[in-house]
């Protein structure tokens, strides 16, 4: 009989440690809420989705999206870039909520990696949220191919360019999210970049790093597929 409690016992502590990542803290607490799906041109098309995020860390925390909702992001990391660049292959989005009937600046990164041919994706699209930091975001925007009932988002403590310098410290503008966030309006050309886009201090257009980047490795600490709650009976069984 002991031996058989010591051996729950050691069950239930194996569990328990699944639940913690490298750190021995908890995944941050994401939740995603079916808004509405928009066609593009065939076959494309465009979920929006309600996205709740709120770091637990205590440090600040990328949170990577596939860039395609319907790719799986790339699981033989660093993530490869399709050719070596400076800066063609990245593209930042910022979104000022406070003048939209929200709060804070939503910024996020995207980076086009390499596509080859019967391989999970390279490219991804990325958020930093600061230790505590929430986000919530009422219109996410997720492209893809095919229809799809989850999001893949994994949680990394950096992001390294070429594996040696963390993103947003290569980066020349600031990229790191509002404390606290919501983004209440779909993403236009008056919410983007209203006041939310900023460059470092003292840096601009010409700042950026001369090094070419061939590859960003994360430090991931989590992994999540987060099912997306309230879609349609007829978008649940893809």
């Amino acid at each position: 009989m002991k031996g058989s409690i010591t051996l729950i016992s050691l069950l239930l502590f194996v569990l328990a440690s699944a639940a913690y990542g490298a750190e021995g803290t908890n995944a941050s607490t994401i939740s995603a809420q079916f808004v509405e799906k928009r066609g593009m041109k065939p076959p494309m098309r465009c979920f929006y989705v309600r996205l709740s995020v709120t770091n637990t860390h205590t440090h600040a925390t990328w949170f990577i999206t596939r860039y395609w909702g319907d790719h799986p992001l790339a699981t033989n990391a660093p993530f490869r870039a399709a050719s070596p660049w400076k800066r063609g292959y990245e593209i930042h989005n910022a979104y000022n909520g406070d003048p939209f009937g929200g709060k804070g600046k939503f910024r996020s990164t995207r980076f086009i990696g390499a596509s080859p041919t019967g391989e999970q994706q390279h490219s991804f699209e990325a958020f930093l949220l600061p230790a505590g930091g929430t986000l919530r975001h009422d219109y996410f925007a997720v492209e893809a191919w095919s229809d799809i009932a989850h999001l893949e988002i994994w949680e990394a403590s950096q992001l390294l360019v070429n594996g040696k310098t963390p993103l947003e410290d290569w980066l020349p503008y600031e990229v790191v999210s509002s404390a606290e966030t919501h983004i209440a309006q779909k993403p236009t050309w008056e919410t983007m970049r209203d006041g939310a886009f900023q460059w470092k201090e003292g840096k601009g257009s010409t700042d950026y790093p001369v090094e070419q980047v061939t590859s960003i490795v994360p430090t991931v600490i989590f992994k999540h597929h987060i099912p997306i709650e309230g879609l349609p009976e007829k978008e649940k069984s893809n």
